[in-house]
C-alpha cells in the first residue's frame, strides 16, 4: 500500500521488489527498478541500511537471478559505494564472482575468484559464521537471502564452491579445504535440508559419489525429509553424472575383452545407460511438477536427456516452451542446444535458423570454455554442411566462426576456409 500513498518511498519499493524475487515473480521486478534507479540517494542514521544502498542491492538481486552477472556486479559495486557497510552486497557479489570465473580463462578465472573469496570472507567476518545457525527450511532459490541462518550456510558453501573451482583449474591443493568446510555445515545444520541440498548439491559438482556422506546420498536424505523441485532436480543431475561415469568405467573394460565379447557387453551397457536416463527423466518431470513457475533449467535439462534418448516429439516440445522465455539467457541456450540436437539428427535447415537466433542473442549469455568449444564445433559442422550447397550460408556461418575464435584468422587460410580448433589440433 505503501507505494500507492508515495511512489517515491524508497524503503517500500525495496520491499515490494524483495517480495516479487521470493516469489520468482522477475518480470513484476523491472518496473520497480525503473523506480529505485530514479530514486535519489538520501541519508541514512544506520549503518549498513543505507535505502539506496538497499535498492542497489535489490536491482543486483534482480540481475543475478536473471543470470545477467555484469549488470548484477555493477549494482553491488554501485551499493557497496553508498554504503561499504552493506555486508550483504558481499555474499550476492561473492556469488557473482565465482559464477563469473567458470566462463573465463585460467588467469582471469583465478582472480575473479580471489576477489570472490575476499567478498564471501568479509561476510562470514561480519557475522561470524563459524558459528552456523541452523537454516531450517529449502529454498527453491538462495536468492533473496534474508533469513540469517541461511544466509550464513549459503557464506561457507560459497566458499567451499570457490575453492572447488580453483581446483578444477588445476590447483588441485584446495579440494580438500572445500571439503572440510562442506562437513563443517554438516557439523552445525544437524541435517537440515537446506544443508543437505547445498552441501549434496555441491559434492555433485566435485564428482565426489563415494563414501558415506556422498552426494547421491546426501540429496535423497534430503528428499526424504521433504519434497522439492530443487532437491529432485539436484537428484536427477547427481544420478546422471554418477551412471556416466559408470558408463566410462565399463566401456574402458569392454574394449579390452575380444570382439564378439565386447560387442555384447557393449550392448549391455548402452542398454544400461538407457535405463539410467529413464530414470533420470522420470525425476526430472517430478521436479518440474513440483516447481510452482515451472523451471527452465530443469526444462532445459529434461530436454536433453529427451535427445539422448532419441524421443524428437518430446525434446522439440520442452525446446518450444523454454523458447517463449522472456529471458534472453534462456532463449540462447535454447536456440543453441536445440540447433544442435536438430544439426546431430540431421535437420540441418531448421538447425541453421536454431544456431543463429543463438548467436544474435550471445552478447546476453556467458559461456564456459566447453559451451564455447561446443559452439565452435557447431558453426564449423554448419559451414562445412553449406560448402557445396549455399555459398552465401558458407560465408555466414566462417565469419560467426572467426568471431567466435579469432585466433582462426591468424591462420593461413585454406581452399575450404579457416580451421576449426579442433581440425588444427589432428
Amino acid at each position: 500500500m505503501a507505494l500507492k500513498i508515495n511512489p517515491d518511498d524508497t524503503v517500500a519499493c525495496v520491499n515490494r521488489a524483495r517480495n516479487h524475487l521470493k516469489n520468482n515473480e522477475i518480470t513484476k521486478v523491472h518496473p520497480l527498478i525503473r523506480r529505485l534507479k530514479e530514486i535519489d540517494s538520501r541519508p541514512s542514521h544506520i549503518p549498513g541500511l543505507s535505502p539506496l544502498s538497499a535498492a542497489h542491492n535489490t536491482i543486483a538481486l534482480a540481475y543475478n537471478k536473471l543470470g545477467l552477472s555484469c549488470a548484477a556486479l555493477k549494482h553491488y559495486d554501485a551499493a557497496l559505494r553508498v554504503d561499504p557497510l552493506n555486508s550483504d552486497c558481499y555474499l550476492g557479489k561473492g556469488e557473482v564472482l565465482v559464477r563469473m570465473s567458470k566462463h573465463q580463462g585460467r588467469a582471469n578465472a583465478l582472480k575473479t575468484l580471489n576477489e570472490g573469496v575476499s567478498c564471501v570472507k568479509k561476510y562470514i567476518a561480519e557475522f561470524n559464521v563459524l558459528n552456523l545457525a541452523k537454516g531450517k527450511d529449502p529454498r527453491e532459490s538462495p536468492l533473496p537471502r534474508d533469513n540469517k541462518a541461511v544466509n550464513n550456510v549459503y557464506a561457507v558453501i560459497l566458499l567451499a564452491r570457490a575453492l572447488n573451482e580453483r581446483s578444477r583449474r588445476l590447483e588441485k591443493e584446495y579440494a580438500q579445504e572445500a571439503l572440510e568446510y562442506l562437513d563443517l555445515v554438516l557439523t552445525h545444520s544437524e541435517g537440515s535440508v537446506y544443508a543437505l541440498y547445498q552441501v549434496g548439491d555441491e559434492r555433485r559438482l566435485m564428482d565426489n559419489f563415494d563414501g558415506e556422506e556422498s552426494a547421491l546420498n546426501l540429496l535423497k536424505r534430503a528428499i526424504d525429509i521433504r519434497e522439492s523441485s530443487l532437491l529432485y532436480h539436484s537428484y536427477a543431475l547427481a544420478i546422471l553424472k554418477s551412471e556416466r561415469l559408470k558408463y566410462e568405467e565399463r566401456f574402458r573394460a569392454v574394449s579390452n575383452m575380444t570382439s564378439t565379447t565386447s560387442q555384447n557387453g557393449a550392448n549391455d551397457q548402452d542398454h544400461a545407460m538407457d535405463a539410467a536416463l529413464e530414470q533420470v527423466a522420470k525425476l526430472l518431470k517430478h521436479a518440474l511438477k513440483l516447481s510452482p513457475v515451472g523451471s527452465t533449467e530443469i526444462s532445459l535439462d529434461l530436454a536433453e536427456i529427451y535427445c539422448s534418448l532419441n524421443r524428437k516429439s518430446e525434446a522439440e516440445s520442452m525446446f518450444n516452451n523454454i523458447l517463449e522465455s522472456s529471458n534472453p539467457v534462456d532463449r540462447e541456450l535454447a536456440y543453441r542446444k536445440f540447433g544442435r540436437f536438430l544439426i546431430k539428427i540431421g535437420n540441418f535447415p531448421r538447425g541453421d535458423e536454431m544456431i543463429e537466433e543463438a548467436i544474435k542473442l550471445r552478447l546476453h549469455a556467458s559461456h564456459d570454455e566447453v559451451a564455447m568449444k561446443q559452439l565452435e564445433e557447431t558453426v564449423t559442422i554448419l559451414a562445412e554442411h553449406f560448402k557445396n550447397e549455399n555459398a552465401t550460408r558458407e560465408k555466414f556461418w566462417l565469419d560467426q566462426l572467426i568471431q567466435i575464435n579469432p585466433s582462426l584468422a591468424d591462420d593461413h587460410p585454406t581452399r575450404n576456409g579457416p580451421k576449426s580448433s579442433r581440425q588444427r589440433g589432428k
